[in-house]
């Protein structure tokens, strides 16, 4: 006997039909493109139901010379910081009484810096001996 021998097995003698895979690829692409329209229009569908059940907008903008209704929660939210930012310039930049009976008072930020400088900062004193440890 041969070393080669088959015993009725073989392989495939023809190849694959290229005409099964073109078919096969043109129903996918069918398909596909039949699943995106119809999910575009559930969208739409959806869309549209969903636009019927929302209230109405809210009307955003007033007639000239009339106030928005109530509460009007910002009016002009930039002129609103400009002031935020000038009233805390003026308070660190003044001097005044924080509570007058008990001496106590504000003063600007660049003279606070000056005092405390010409003052000095507190220091913490040296740390106490350990109880156990001798001095010689």
């Amino acid at each position: 006997m041969s070393e080669h021998a088959n015993d009725g097995t073989g392989y495939e003698t023809r190849d694959v039909r290229a005409s099964a895979i073109l078919k096969f690829t043109i129903y996918l692409f069918l398909v596909t493109i039949l699943v995106l329209f119809l999910m575009r229009l559930l969208f739409v569908g959806f869309a549209r139901h969903e636009a019927g059940r929302q209230p109405p907008a809210p009307i955003m903008r007033t007639e000239a010379g009339k106030e928005a209704p109530l509460p009007r929660l910002q009016v002009s939210p930039t002129q609103d910081v400009t002031e935020l930012k000038r009233s805390e310039a003026k308070v660190l930049s003044s001097y005044d009484w924080v509570d007058e009976p008990a001496g106590i008072a504000r003063v600007p930020i660049e003279d606070a810096m000056e005092i405390a400088l010409r003052k000095g900062y507190p220091v913490r004193g040296a740390p106490p001996a350990a109880a156990g440890a001798s001095t010689k």
